[in-house]
């Protein structure tokens, strides 16, 4: 399950307070569970939703599975690029 928790004093929410801080130090918040550790399982799910046999209710439950994950962490991250790649 998802929590937050304090990078200063490491207290845990189990939602995140409305101010966006720590009650208790002020601190900055941080997600229990890594964007990664979901992630890396993602292509592997949509990629097993194309095999036939699998229900169309399984389908569509690993499609909004899929659109959940991407609100939850946004779309696929940005790569990292050199700055002469800017230039050209």
């Amino acid at each position: 399950m998802q929590q937050v928790r304090c990078a200063k004093c490491n207290a845990k929410y189990r939602r995140p307070p409305l101010s966006g801080t720590c009650t208790s130090c002020k601190g900055k918040l941080l997600f229990t569970i890594a964007e990664g550790s979901v992630k890396k399982y993602l292509a592997a799910t949509m990629k097993l939703s194309e095999i036939d046999g699998v229900s169309p209710y399984m389908r569509q439950s690993m499609k909004l599975l899929k659109e959940r994950i991407e609100s939850v962490f946004g779309k696929d991250t940005t790569k990292q690029i050199a700055l002469s790649d800017w230039l050209k």
